[in-house]
């Protein structure tokens, strides 16, 4: 990018700077003023198929800067809004002998209300979607990702924050005001994938209540949702925390099941549960349930990925059964099975005609005896 700024954009051939542009991650905010200057002087009209966009004042004023000009959005096709709380907090290590002095640092932390930072950056991830995806015209890739890096996506445990009030409820919101925004688009979306949408305490008081309209996502093909919900499981003894883990129902929360019921053309769902406590199995349950009771409004389902959750056998199979025609991937990423299943691969193989004949190509089921099932 200083290359073109010294030499100007003559300097490469209209062709080239298209391919740069095809591939750019934006998530520098010198770059992307730079890179919007250019749309004035090359004769081409190149894409952003991929702008990354902090969730911070500085980063995310040139991106509405960029949607504000009609000229300028219809060249981005796809954009990821990276949010990460600022001031994590503690880390609880469960091997460590200062354990006692990291809860009495994080009871201070959570007097001293040290969750602002990550409340503020919160209300920049509505703010932005709300005032942004409606200008976008030619969007059709939405990506957002509520991680922290301390956490598995796929499902595995990794140490978790525990102050975990600054990760309260960034899903939440940042669903809602997806969801919300995308109601006054003109674009139609293919893909969505939500990152790490996290979820703390009552799950059904704070899923997305917005109204849909029908129809709104018929285009989509490609969803991919992350779920991270805590329990008392994950913070034993600690004040202000939940009692317990409350299963709640899809179907209890408004807008998510009415989003789910509307993808006549979904042909890849994937669903992932992250650092869930190992007692919460009917949470996993409950949800799965609603997910199978859906199905039926994807006739096309090809690719379906399941990480992180418990399974029963007749649940998992009555869901298979409903895509059995369609179906040609089968993703299973740190699933837990209620018993040993090495004698049903054959029966899901008999039923599925899957690519290639593989499952998971190469992950791994963990059975509740403690062994493993390496699926090829």
């Amino acid at each position: 990018m200083t290359d073109i700024a010294r030499d100007g954009v003559s300097s490469l051939p209209p062709e080239l700077w298209s391919r740069i542009c095809a591939c750019l991650d934006l998530c520098d905010v010198a770059n992307f003023r730079l890179a919007c200057r250019t749309f004035s002087y090359i004769g081409t009209r190149p894409v952003l198929r991929q702008v990354v966009v902090p969730v911070d004042p500085d980063s995310s004023d040139p991106f509405r800067a960029v949607a504000n000009d009609p000229a300028k959005a219809k060249y981005i096709q796809s954009f990821q809004v990276v949010y990460t709380p600022k001031g994590h907090g503690h880390v609880l290590d469960t091997e460590s002998p200062d354990r006692q002095a990291q809860e009495q640092g994080h009871a201070d932390d959570e007097r001293l209300g040290g969750d602002q930072d990550g409340i503020q950056n919160d209300l920049l991830i509505c703010g932005l979607l709300s005032e942004v995806l409606p200008k976008l015209t030619a969007l059709r890739s939405v990506i957002i990702n509520c991680e922290d890096p301390r956490m598995g996506a796929k499902g595995d445990l990794f140490q978790t924050p525990v102050n975990h009030r600054q990760y309260a409820e960034p899903g939440r919101r940042a669903l809602a005001s997806l969801l919300e925004a995308l109601q006054g688009c003109g674009t139609k979306l293919d893909t969505l994938k939500a990152g790490i949408l996290e979820w703390r305490g009552s799950i059904g008081e704070m899923l997305p209540r917005t109204p849909l309209q029908p129809g709104l996502f018929s285009s989509l093909t490609n969803l991919d949702l992350h779920f991270c919900v805590c329990g008392k499981d994950m913070y034993p003894g600690l004040p202000g925390y939940p009692d317990s883990l409350e299963p709640s129902r899809l179907s209890q929360g408004g807008a998510l099941p009415d989003f789910l019921g509307a993808l006549p053309n979904l042909q890849a769902l994937a669903i992932s549960f992250c650092s869930l406590p190992s007692g919460s199995g009917s949470t996993y349950r409950v949800w799965l349930q609603d997910i199978v009771g859906t199905g039926h409004h994807w006739p096309r389902l090809a690719t379906l990925s399941l990480s992180g959750m418990k399974l029963t056998r007749s649940l998992f199979m009555d869901l298979l059964a409903r895509h059995k025609d369609t179906l040609r991937r089968l993703e299973l990423y740190s699933v837990w099975l209620n018993r040993n299943w090495s004698e049903a691969l054959d029966e899901i193989r008999a039923m599925l005609s899957l690519e290639d004949d593989t499952i998971c190509s190469g992950f791994h089921l963990i059975s509740a005896d403690g062994g493993s099932v390496l699926l090829f």
